[in-house]
């Protein structure tokens, strides 16, 4: 194989770049995706095309191996379109959630009914596509043209006017890596056996230059610029849409990094994936709502956050999710370890203080600014004899205010309809005047949480909870619908029809999205993906507090993830070894056991050791596996040339064959230092420069001489040098 440098320093920055491209995409939208599966098949499809453009040199037969391929790529897609649908409809979302806020298109579509959290197939396929375009641009052709190209189109998506930037760490690889593809592009037409080396050295400058600035403008959080302001403004004159992403409202940054919409046509088949997500550990067990996600309005079949508008009119001063009396001392404490640096921070009910690194936003959620990956709170576990606010506080009333002005709309039809519903179960408004001549027990007054109690069971007891739920037909109303129609369900469909229809009764209420788990008390509980849950919450005026309603019927149970036992102990371990925390982001736990193990350091999720995205086996397993493709493709690369050699060397007309056994001859002699006869370079020249067809005698001398060649350089060489020339240069048998 002739210009080695050049095919491995290709090959190592197409796999680069599309790593980089990938993880551009991946952050610029939140698109979620195992990094272990994406460098994985990225590494085996880098490998593939790079040997299929190097060793194949016939054009028809590299033809025939790029069909081939395709036609695998295709079955594979077709085999498993449900998956890649629900996955590009995962993604696309993504990317529909952000635009939608600025650009005249939808907010989400809907390609499938399967649901999706990662976009593992889509991103595997996008990697073999971008790794055959990239090493057949730079091993087969030598033009950065389409590599150029096909990267821009991939940036594009994250540089548009709005608040997509990708990490700084792929974003500068990218660039330097296509920078120094530019200036390395002249010598690589010109010269390839030196263009390997220039670019090597290329890149280790560049690299070096990117670490600099990495060092000093660390990729924690990324900040808008003015200069991106004043282009949304001038692309907002220019539209006539008004963006609200250079507005200093919360409200208005939240739907960049969580779902602020709920729409419920989407609703359909769940399949769930186990996917750890977090540790909790808690001083007191039982079943824990962790709050991620408040929804405020319902309209359309679909429940939002907060607008703006309402949110102007909520007391500033009060925070809601501190709605606990600082002077209880029945308080337990929460310890939480996620996986990665959330956006979000996940909160149980009647929790005493939120920590100060932490942001509030509105009564919607509680922002996790600097993507801490650990972190502890104190709350009250539920008492009903409980009072969870200061009667002290006059901001409380007004609060009270604004949650029956703000968490009790519902389109008016939608409240007839349930109320209808409701009064045929058994659920009843209370009637005033003297027509009221019916038992006051059934039309009185009732307080939210007996509302909230009936409500419960009538919803509960709609249908049978079912991951594999039929998608609402068009011209439905969810709420109505569900509760009249749908045979099945599960808590996305019992907690919006729950907090529909407390509303119809004037009880406020919001739709909720977080986890549930079953916590033991003193022990480390690993939440999954399967934990995600849904509920509804009302406000008890006479509590002062938000109170957890779950509709879901009594057969669900929140997962537990299966090696939690596992995982325990290498928390624990962990935890315990921790004695010097660099910087926490806790409140200082005053009831905390004896025995309770000791919170890890709280650091972001690029340096928190325990919360990589790959731990000690993981990293153990990924070495394993790319020494075994290693080694596969250099037995695949051996096979191949020593096929393709037999080939030549025993096919076709004795003038060819002649002169690659020369060939080959001549590269035995540079490693051998053996000076080649002349008569046998007088049978070269002749085989070369002739027009007559030289003789069998003259090529078995030849094949002799080359064999005894190949003889002479094992025998004097040791067993390293032996193994190099036979797998890595694979000059001999």
């Amino acid at each position: 194989m002739k210009n080695k440098t050049e095919f491995f320093v290709s090959s190592a920055a197409s796999l680069t770049l599309v790593l980089s491209l990938i993880w551009c995409f991946s952050s610029s939208f939140s698109i979620s995706a195992s990094p272990f599966v994406v460098v994985t098949s990225s590494l085996i499809f880098t490998s593939y095309f790079a040997l299929i453009a190097k060793l194949v040199e016939r054009k028809s037969t590299f033809l025939i191996c790029h069909l081939v391929t395709a036609a695998v790529f295709i079955f594979t897609v077709l085999f498993s379109l449900e998956v890649l649908l629900s996955q590009v409809n995962y993604a696309v979302n993504c990317v529909l959630e952000i635009y939608s806020k600025y650009l005249p298109c939808p907010a989400s579509v809907v390609l499938t009914s399967m649901k999706s959290v990662s976009a593992d197939y889509l991103f595997v396929l996008l990697s073999f596509l971008l790794s055959a375009s990239f090493v057949n641009s730079l091993v087969r052709i030598r033009r950065i043209y389409p590599i150029v190209m096909l990267s821009v189109l991939v940036l594009i998506p994250c540089f548009i006017i709005i608040d997509t930037l990708p990490s700084l760490v792929p974003l500068v690889v990218v660039v330097s890596l296509l920078f120094a593809l530019y200036i390395t592009s002249f010598v690589r037409r010109k010269n390839p056996a030196q263009s390997g080396a220039v670019m090597l050295g290329a890149t280790a400058v560049i690299l070096v230059v990117s670490i600099i600035i990495c060092s000093i403008f660390p990729a924690l959080n990324y900040k808008r610029y003015d200069w991106q302001d004043s282009l949304l403004s001038y692309a907002e004159r220019i539209t006539g849409i008004k963006g609200g992403q250079g507005s200093s409202s919360q409200i208005s940054s939240v739907g960049n990094f969580i779902d602020d919409t709920e729409d419920l046509t989407k609703l359909g088949k769940l399949d769930q994936q186990g996917k750890k997500v977090m540790r909790i550990l808690t001083d007191n067990g039982g079943k824990m709502y962790l709050k991620g996600v408040s929804y405020a309005n319902y309209s359309e079949n679909k429940w939002s956050i907060l607008t703006d508008e309402q949110n102007e009119l909520r007391p500033q001063d009060y925070n809601s999710f501190t709605m606990t009396k600082d002077g209880s001392e029945k308080a337990s404490s929460l310890s939480v370890i996620t996986e990665n640096g959330e956006n979000i921070m996940y909160t149980p009910y009647f929790t005493k203080e939120i920590p100060k690194d932490f942001e509030t936003v509105s009564d919607v959620l509680v922002k996790n600014n600097l993507k801490y990956v650990s972190y502890e709170l104190n709350y009250l576990p539920y008492s009903e004899n409980e009072v969870y606010y200061s009667s002290t506080s006059s901001s409380y009333y007004e609060y009270k205010d604004f949650v029956y002005d703000s968490y009790t709309q519902l389109p008016e039809k939608t409240r007839e309809k349930l109320v209808e519903i409701g009064e045929q179960n058994g659920i009843y408004l209370p009637r005033f005047g003297e027509e009221e001549n019916d038992d006051s027990s059934l039309y009185g007054y009732k307080t939210n949480t007996q509302l909230a109690k009936l409500v419960k069971d009538f919803v509960s007891s709609r249908g049978y909870y079912s991951l594999d739920a039929e998608i609402m037909p068009e011209g439905e109303d969810f709420p109505v619908w569900f509760l009249t129609k749908a045979k099945s369900g599960y808590c996305v469909h019992y907690a919006a029809a729950a907090a529909a229809m407390l509303r119809a009764y004037g009880v406020p209420t919001r739709y909720v999205t977080g986890y549930c788990v079953n916590a033991k008390a003193g022990e480390w509980e690993v939440v999954s993906s399967d934990n995600a849950h849904a509920w509804a919450e009302y406000f008890d005026d006479e509590m002062g507090c938000w109170i957890p309603l779950d509709a879901t019927p009594a057969s669900f149970e929140p997962a537990q993830y299966n090696s939690v036992t596992e995982e325990t102990k290498a928390t624990q371990n962990n935890t315990q070894a921790e004695t010097e925390p660099a910087t926490k982001a806790t409140q200082s736990a005053t009831t905390a056991t004896e025995n309770k193990p000791e919170m890890p350091s709280v650091t972001s999720n690029n340096s928190n050791k325990e919360n990589n995205s790959f731990g000690k086996i993981q990293i153990v397993l990924s070495v394993v596996i790319i020494l075994l493709l290693l080694a596969a493709a250099v037995l695949i690369r051996r096979k191949i040339l020593l096929t393709i050699r037999n080939n030549r060397f025993s096919k076709g007309r004795n003038n060819s064959r002649a002169i690659y056994v020369f060939r080959h001859i001549e590269s035995l002699g540079r490693f051998s230092n053996n000076v080649i006869p002349d008569e046998i370079k007088e049978i070269a020249l002749k085989a070369r420069f002739s027009s007559h067809t030289i003789s069998k005698d003259e090529l078995k001398s030849l094949m002799s001489y080359h064999d005894d060649a190949e003889k002479e350089l094992l025998r004097n060489s040791s067993k390293i040098k032996r193994f190099y020339f036979k797998f890595i240069l694979v000059l001999v048998k």
